[in-house]
């Protein structure tokens, strides 16, 4: 798409090679099924250098979900082989992807991608606020068609500066907050805990933590950053979730199952 990243006080990035790589979409079937269940999982994989992609990959696959919410992608970077590594776990998991980029990273590009089983309607890649950031940040938004109604689902992963962490929590509490009650979720590494102001925004958009009744157990290095947010069409159904503890990356994978 080929869209310009605003410039960012402590670090200067080019524009990403590959910006956005989207999913073939469809229109939502109004008399499809719709299932009991949606199994989500939002995973910061580092790229896969703690292990492997195939690691990576057979945490996903044992997991089995229905939507998967990643951080930390390579597309095309010579450090992990030069591999589309969305569209090779989507490939693992028979699903269908898209992908955004977030920043230059070597010859390739870093970013964000949404796994579905579930057809896509749509994607878009959102730019969050740069100020302050350590790097540029993204949102990137996948329409998901759970049964014949479409489900707005968002991968991210905030900045380590908390001054530009809520902005950009901020900003996608904004982002988030015309499809409460009609089917959302927000998933990713927010660098931060239950208690923090941007959190609180998301929280207040309103939407629903919803492992926290299901689990207590951190997410990455002793504390609980990783999160799956839904809204009250959605979150108040969590029927279980957990948090699995594997050493495939720095982050723990962060499991929900939701009622529908």
């Amino acid at each position: 798409m080929g869209l310009l990243l605003a410039p960012i006080a402590l670090a200067a990035c080019a524009e990403p090679a590959d910006t956005f790589i989207e999913p073939s979409y469809v229109a939502c079937d109004a008399s499809a099924d719709t299932p009991a269940e949606l199994k989500v999982v939002t995973y910061n994989i580092k790229a896969g250098l703690e292990s492997s992609l195939d690691e990576i990959g057979d945490v996903l696959f044992e997991l089995d979900p229905d939507v998967v919410l990643l951080q930390e992608v390579d597309n095309n970077v010579d450090r992990t082989g030069n591999v589309d590594q969305a569209g090779a776990l989507a490939e693992r998991l028979g699903m269908d992807y898209a992908y955004g980029a977030a920043k230059v990273q070597r010859d390739g590009d870093f970013g964000l991608a949404v796994l579905s089983r579930l057809p896509f309607a749509g994607a878009e890649r959102i730019e969050l606020p740069s100020e302050g950031s350590f790097e540029p940040r993204i949102a990137l938004a996948g329409d998901v068609c759970v049964g014949g109604r479409s489900v707005r689902v968002f991968s991210t992963h905030s900045d380590l500066n908390p001054m530009a962490q809520e902005a950009q929590q901020r900003a996608l509490a904004e982002h988030a907050a015309p499809y409460v009650e009609t089917g959302v979720i927000v998933g990713g590494d927010m660098n931060a805990t239950f208690e923090a102001p941007g959190l609180q925004a998301l929280f207040n958009t309103p939407l629903v933590d919803t492992a926290a009744s299901h689990t207590d157990k951190a997410t990455c290095a002793g504390r609980t950053i990783d999160f799956v947010l839904a809204d009250g069409a959605l979150g108040q159904g969590s029927v279980d979730a957990d948090v699995i503890e594997t050493d495939a990356s720095d982050h723990y994978p962060v499991v929900v199952e939701i009622a529908l």
